[in-house]
Formats: structure tokens, sequence, C-alpha cells
């Protein structure tokens, strides 16, 4: 009778620990739409310059989507970006994520070359897996990191 009792405290113990860590768990991943304004310039001799917009969507069921917008100058060139990306995100640890691009949209009124295209997917994150920090700061904005630096704070809406 007390090896029962002990048996099933345990199991109540165990089932009530594991409850209590998902409930932890499922706070790392967000519920939130964010806006930054973003100007990107390579320093290398045929300079790229991108100044526009990117609004992140994150669910709580581990995916997105990011709207990356606006005018990249190349070479004496200007073009239209203007890209819609879904994506899986996975808590690593902390505020480190494992980010996944699923697919990614062009839209209509994006003129980019796919030589260029490819210089700007590159630089940001439009196309496969690779890890980012992302950190909540209370309601107001979300500061989104590579392992370098700091890339934007993306304000919350």
């Amino acid at each position: 009778m007390k090896l029962m009792t002990t048996l099933v405290l345990t199991a109540v113990a165990l089932i009530c620990l594991l409850t209590w860590q998902l409930s932890l768990r499922s706070g790392v991943y967000f519920d939130e739409r964010c806006f930054a304004n973003t100007t990107y310039v390579d320093a290398s001799d045929n300079a790229l310059l991108f100044k526009g917009n990117i609004t992140f969507e994150f669910n709580k069921n581990k995916t997105g989507v990011f709207n990356l917008s606006g005018n990249i100058d190349y070479q004496g060139r200007q073009y239209r970006l203007s890209r819609y990306i879904t994506f899986t995100y996975h808590n690593v640890s902390g505020n480190q994520y494992r980010m996944n691009t699923t697919t990614k949209d062009i839209m209509a009124h994006d003129n980019v070359p796919e030589d260029i295209a490819l210089l700007t997917t590159k630089i940001f994150g439009m196309e496969g897996e690779y890890v980012i920090s992302l950190d909540k700061k209370d309601n107001n904005y979300i500061t989104i990191a590579n392992t370098l630096s700091p890339l934007m704070n993306c304000v919350i809406q």
C-alpha cells in the first residue's frame, strides 16, 4: 500500500513538473506584429544600398511571415524590392531562435534582377536556415540580432 501511494505521488509530481515546464516553454514564442525601417550599405567597391521597411508577424504556433520592401541602389541603377517570406522558428535556448524560410513570394512591383536578388537574399535571410536572436522588450519592441550585432529594433504594433 505504501509503495502504491509513493508511485502515485511520484507520477503526479512528474506530471505537474512536465506541465509546468511546458508552460514555461510556451512563453518563448510570440504572437506579435512589429515594424522597422532599415538601411543597409555594403562597404565593397560595388556597394549595394537598401532603404526600406520590414514587417514581421510572429505566431505562437512557431510560424511567421515577414514583408521586406524598399529601394535598392546598385551600380548606379535603382530597383524596387518587395518580397513576402514565410518562415518557421524554433527556440534553441534563451533568446536564440533557428529560423527556416518556407516560401518566398515576389510581389508584382518588384523589379530586382535575379543576380542582385541573390545579394539581398543573403543579406536579409530570405532563404534557408539561420540562427537569430529575438529579444522582446516589454510590449514595446523586439530587438532582432545576428551573432555579430543587433540588426534592428522592430516596434510592436
